[in-house]
């Protein structure tokens, strides 16, 4: 029997982290971004200007 998920198990899934990276950067620099924290997200925001 497969459980149901709980809000709390989706909750989980969710990220509030924004991940940004400057326009000029290598495709390295995105990748790195993309993978790091706790979760991998699936998009970056692209800015002309990080500060």
């Amino acid at each position: 029997m497969i459980n149901k998920p709980t809000v709390g198990d989706v909750y989980q899934l969710i990220t509030t982290e924004v991940k940004v990276i400057d326009e000029n950067a290598p495709k390295k620099d995105v990748i790195d971004v993309l993978l790091s924290g706790s979760n991998t997200a699936n998009y970056v925001y692209v800015v002309n200007a990080l500060g």
